[in-house]
Order: C-alpha cells, then sequence, then structure tokens
C-alpha cells in the first residue's frame, strides 16, 4: 500500500485531493467532489454560480467605515491629531467623548504639516438645545471654529464629519452630539462649520475655550465606495 493513501473504499475520498494549506474540497455535483484552491491573504469565500465549484475567492468589496488612527489624553489643552488626512480618502468621521475642568466650548482648527490654520477664515452656526430652552448663534470670520460644548462633571459624546479636508479647497464639517450641564438639564447641541480658504489639510486640533479636558478622539474615513 501507498504510504499516505488510504485504502481506496466506496465513497471515501482520498486525501491527495488536496494539494496546499487552506485547500477545500467541494461540491460540483450529485455525489461528485472537487478541490477549491486556497485563494490569497484576507480573501473571503463567495458564491459564484459561474465558477465549477460554485464558489471562488474574492477580495471583500470595500464600503464602511476605516479606521484611521486615535488619541486618549488626560489634563490637555489641545489635542492635535497630524496625518490622518491623505489622498486615499474623500471624507472622515470623528468619533469623540470627553470632559473638562470647566463648563465650556471645545473649538475646533485645521492643521497642515503640524501647524494649526489660525486666521479669521473659520464660520459656523450652532443650535443647543436644553429641556426648557432653545439657543441658535451664527458666527463668520473667526479665528476658530466650535465642535460642542463640555461639561465639568459628565462625558460629553459625539461625532463630527469633514468633508473633503485633504483637497484644496474649502472645508466643511457638522458635528452633533449631547451632554449634561447639570444633574437634570441635557444639552443636545448641533454645529454646522467651514473653512474658507482653499488649502489642503492633513490633520485637526480640538481643544477647550478655558482650562484642560480628558478623554479619547478616533478617527475614520468614509470609503470612497
Amino acid at each position: 500500500m501507498t504510504i499516505g493513501r488510504i485504502p481506496s473504499v466506496e465513497g471515501g475520498i482520498q486525501p491527495t485531493i488536496v494539494d496546499a494549506k487552506g485547500d477545500l474540497i467541494v461540491a460540483t455535483a450529485a455525489d461528485t467532489v472537487s478541490r477549491l484552491a486556497v485563494g490569497s491573504a484576507n480573501q473571503v469565500l463567495t458564491v459564484d454560480s459561474s465558477t465549477s465549484t460554485g464558489l471562488k475567492w474574492a477580495t471583500p468589496a470595500s464600503g464602511g467605515l476605516v479606521y484611521i488612527t486615535s488619541q486618549t489624553f488626560t489634563s490637555a489643552s489641545a489635542v492635535n491629531v497630524n496625518n490622518c488626512f491623505t489622498s486615499s480618502y474623500r471624507n472622515y468621521r470623528i468619533l469623540f467623548e470627553y470632559t473638562g475642568s470647566a463648563n465650556t466650548a471645545v473649538r475646533l482648527r485645521m492643521r497642515a504639516s503640524g501647524t494649526d490654520a489660525t486666521g479669521s477664515d473659520y464660520f459656523y452656526q450652532f443650535l443647543d438645545a436644553s429641556n426648557t430652552t432653545l439657543t441658535a448663534e451664527r458666527f463668520s470670520s473667526q479665528a476658530q471654529g466650535q465642535i460642542s460644548g463640555i461639561s465639568s462633571t459628565v462625558v460629553t459624546f459625539g461625532s463630527f464629519d469633514f468633508y473633503r479636508p485633504q483637497i484644496a479647497s474649502p472645508t466643511g464639517w457638522y458635528a452633533s452630539g449631547a451632554y449634561m450641564a447639570s444633574s437634570s438639564s441635557l444639552i443636545r447641541y448641533d454645529y454646522a462649520g467651514g473653512h474658507n480658504l482653499s488649502t489642503s489639510y492633513d490633520g485637526f486640533s480640538i481643544y477647550p475655550a478655558t482650562g484642560t479636558f480628558d478623554g479619547v478622539v478616533r478617527v475614520y474615513a468614509y470609503a470612497n465606495s
């Protein structure tokens, strides 16, 4: 008997049908099997009736969010996120959660090559809604934008989207979230803004208007397709 070969039995499958690590034995018809060769790294098994086995290895379709980077910070007067925007993606989502040393606003600036853009080219409008009042205000020609308020007692949480920050054209953002202003007052906010310079940016900074803050910020890219 040949070494490595089992005796033939009716209905048995010989181990010699497979040739490499990851090969699969699949049906091609009733009572008929064949070898499906292993795919490439990170491919997934996909049904495809046009192939002889009805299956194939394929690269997953792109979609959803792509993780880029994150930063955790403590007692920070500013958080600078550098080199997170590239030509690989057009739009980005930033998730954040933080508490501050004071009840104040959290501001935003665009960054290029590790430097904040500090000219009076920021425009934004906000809507804050508590359980008793509604506040809306519009700002133009500011030296910074704004994305949220912040509480000294409870976590502020939310997200904002950047629209084409890496393209040499005006950059827009939209932020939404909530925080507790006190034990009985919930503040929900929405901010829309833009930086009116045709500049390509590779990062951003966020910082409290006064004091410091603790928290985490995470950057994701929207897949292009």
